[in-house]
């Protein structure tokens, strides 16, 4: 929790440098992520080419403080090297900004030819700071420091296909099946989440859905039904 409240910090910081929106690359295909973004603000100082890496090595010159990036609980492995995150943003937009989640990638002008643009949420657009999720837990090997574009985000579709009882022990890129995606409280399905405020609350994942049983049959979860949820800032 202490660190997903210092990760609010650096949050706050580049919202006064940058209009109030949150980071984001410029495109899917872009190597800048999110949290390359706060390196300005957390104590890493990135430079221009941290940043435009893929991802971060171990023996990178980060100073530890890659580390606020890592829960303690965390038992995701990728090999000897590569720095893992434990956090992740939703990745959720709708043409008609029913549905707004920190970030996005969508091709307004219909060219898919092109890669997606980047899009982000502005502070002024969540309703309900205190309701609204900005952060979660997200705990598997391919959560990797650095990466930019779709990889450093997540919808709450993937979640509900893939971690969820029916599905996560097979699942590709997560060891420990349930308890490594749940560290904390794998019976109850238990993730800290960052609100919007800047507070931290501790909640079953299927509890923040309107529809959970789309959680434990391993299904998608359509963006219908997240207007009514607490991961979308748009939210009455």
């Amino acid at each position: 929790m202490n660190q997903q409240k210092q990760i609010f910090f650096a949050f706050a910081l580049y919202h006064e440098d940058n209009n109030g929106y949150f980071p984001v690359g410029k495109d899917e295909d872009d190597d800048v992520s999110w949290d390359d973004l706060l390196g300005a603000y957390d104590g890493r100082n990135l430079t221009e080419a941290d940043m435009n890496a893929s991802s971060f090595q171990e023996d990178d010159n980060l100073n530890k403080a890659y580390q606020l990036y890592q829960c303690p609980s965390n038992i995701q492995y990728f090999d000897e090297t590569r720095v893992l995150k434990s956090y992740s943003v939703s990745r959720h937009f709708n043409n008609d900004r029913s549905v707004l989640g920190v970030m996005s990638f969508t091709n307004h002008d219909g060219d898919t030819s092109t890669p997606k643009v980047a899009w982000s949420l502005k502070l002024t657009e969540i309703n309900k700071p205190s309701r609204f999720i900005s952060m979660t837990e997200f705990q598997n090997q391919w959560n990797q420091l650095g990466n930019g574009g779709t990889q450093g985000t997540f919808t709450l579709g993937y979640i509900t296909e893939k971690y969820g009882p029916t599905n996560a022990d097979s699942t590709h890129g997560l060891d420990g099946g349930i308890k490594g995606f749940f560290p904390h409280d794998p019976k109850n399905y238990k993730l800290n989440y960052l609100h919007g405020d800047g507070h931290v609350s501790t909640r079953s994942f299927p509890n923040t859905l309107s529809h959970p049983e789309r959680f434990f049959d391993g299904n998608n979860y359509p963006n219908q039904y997240i207007i009514d949820t607490a991961w979308n800032a748009a939210r009455e």
